[in-house]
């Protein structure tokens, strides 16, 4: 009974484990064949012209073609994915088997989950290496593996994911360096951290506190080797922002004007907007352990210059850059800070094992502990199982697209839909005029105004669009802007000339962030003859 009972934490923990990896393959292909994400199509696009086109170009000597389409973001994920999918065209003609446009996106989703689900292992070693406890490390890959944030952005291409696992796996192996003092663990690192850099430019923000821990070190040809290793890798991941240095560094410009400016739905002007992030990625009960498990370990550790000071210095260094560096940008986006969720969940691991000593009856401990504990997973499990049920449901737009496609065929009418989305399945429609919702706060987006609706019979509307023009920033500083929008939605909800004949809406709460989608109808007079 005893061997029972001391093999249930064993047994829960792996199937914890094995929860949070099954849900990042589960419904891999969510919102297909359509993309709910607009940078997935930018990636996607790209790596598929390299990948089946490479050997035209190679032969054409059309080197241009090998050119970004754009500088918004890093390309070795690209190139990354690019090598993934000609194994992959590779693997088929070998077996002779055809491939879909859909089912290269599947793979590379599949690529991209499995890169996600490395991260469980990586945390575990952070935490390990740091602490010394096997304990805490399982806590904390539970909880990675848990987060439903990490989940969601395993299910679609992007940037965030590979700046996320580069960093955390260049991090373990600085934290090996300034145990070891082995030179391949310096080159390891900063080779990851070039391409961390070569992922998102931003991730430069992290270098401050990378010097910082050498110099404290007192490691200056450490410091050396890793700018020197990180530029190379920067540079080979990059090699096309460095030939074509003048458009990388205006479109880094450009960035810093408009993409880290404001975007109508996501501006937020509080100085403790990542605060709230953070709260809404991790939960209140993470959130509150994170900053006790800082005192401690401040109280023990780095105020003594113990030896693990220099290890702490590098994880809370890096949380609090990110923290503050994006804070001052008008904009929030919660994906930007998912770098620094592995590092704030060792911590939050740590804090519930470590607040119980605070008290000196045992009775205080356990208590503390278990509740702790038990706060951080059901959390962590409640919105696995949100996610679990957004995978399910499938994608709104999709949804929305089938009805209006089957209500057409027995209907002529004029649609106007107005998306979010770069592509959105509604193009697929005849008869029907999408217009993309302006985000970006520009002289552009604020002349941007409403239709009429009345020359249409059908309006599709997405909810980010109600989102963009009602927030408190848009009210005052561009209150015509919002009032057209206002008068927009007035006539289809309030006067009286259309009805609400279908709509979509998502598992609440939302976690995937997909729009709900309301579909009106106009009255017409012989509608409004037989309600006369």
């Amino acid at each position: 009974m005893k061997n029972i009972v001391r093999k249930i934490p064993l047994f829960t923990a792996t199937v914890l484990l094995m929860v949070g990896i099954f849900i990042r393959f589960y419904k891999i292909d969510f919102g297909r064949p359509y993309t709910f994400i607009a940078d997935e199509t930018d990636i996607f696009d790209q790596v598929l012209k390299y990948s089946l086109n490479y050997k035209s170009i190679i032969s054409n000597k059309n080197w241009e073609a090998f050119y970004p389409d754009s500088y918004v973001y890093g390309m070795f994920p690209t190139y990354f994915l690019t090598f993934m999918n000609m194994v992959f065209n590779k693997t088929a003609s070998i077996f002779n088997f055809s491939i879909s446009y859909n089912s290269y996106l599947i793979y590379l989703r599949i690529v991209t989950a499995t890169i996600s689900s490395s991260l469980i292992l990586i945390t575990f070693l952070i935490y390990k290496k740091v602490f010394n406890d096997k304990k805490g490390a399982v806590l904390s890959a539970i909880i990675v593996a848990l987060n439903w944030k990490l989940i969601f952005h395993s299910h679609y291409l992007n940037q965030d994911i590979f700046v996320t696992v580069l960093l955390s796996f260049s991090t373990l192996l600085l934290i090996l360096y300034l145990q070891k003092h082995k030179l391949w663990c310096l080159i390891i690192s900063s080779a990851f951290f070039g391409l961390t850099v070569g992922t998102k430019i931003t991730s430069l923000i992290s270098i401050p506190i990378i010097i910082a821990v050498l110099i404290m070190k007192k490691d200056f040809k450490g410091i050396l080797f890793y700018i020197t290793i990180s530029l190379a890798f920067f540079s080979i991941s990059n090699l096309f922002s460095i030939i074509n240095l003048n458009q990388f560094v205006s479109r880094i410009l450009e960035m810093k004007s408009r993409e880290a400016g404001a975007v109508l739905s996501s501006v937020n002007t509080s100085p403790l907007k990542y605060v709230s992030a953070i709260i809404s990625i991790l939960s209140i009960p993470a959130t509150i352990i994170f900053f006790i498990s800082l005192f401690i370990v401040f109280k023990e550790d780095i105020k003594d210059e113990k030896e693990r000071y220099l290890e702490h210095v590098l994880l809370i260094g890096n949380i609090f850059i990110y923290l503050v560096f994006f804070s001052l940008n008008k904009r929030l986006v919660d994906r930007w800070i998912l770098p620094i969720i592995p590092l704030t969940v060792i911590y939050i691991s740590y804090g519930i094992f470590k607040f119980g000593d605070i008290f000196k009856s045992n009775k205080c401990r356990f208590l503390i502990t278990a509740t702790s504990l038990a706060s951080v997973l059901s959390i962590c499990i409640y919105n696995s199982f949100i996610i679990y049920s957004q995978l399910i449901q499938g994608d709104t737009k999709g949804r929305a697209y089938i009805w209006t496609k089957e209500y057409l065929k027995n209907e002529k009418s004029h649609v106007l839909v107005y998306t979010n989305k770069g592509r959105d399945p509604f193009h697929n429609l005849k008869g029907v005029d999408v217009i993309l919702f302006q985000v970006y706060e520009s002289k552009e987006a604020f002349n941007f105004y409403p239709e009429d609706p009345y020359k249409y019979d059908l309006i599709v509307i997405y909810s980010t669009m109600r989102r963009n023009f009602n927030n408190k920033y848009v009210i005052q500083n561009y209150p015509e802007y919002f009032k057209k929008w206002s008068n927009f939605m007035l006539e289809l909800e309030d006067r009286g000339n259309f009805y609400l004949i279908s709509n979509f809406k998502s598992v609440k709460p939302d976690l995937f962030n997909v729009s709900d989608i309301e579909i009106y109808k106009k009255i017409s007079d012989k509608e409004f003859l037989a309600n006369f």
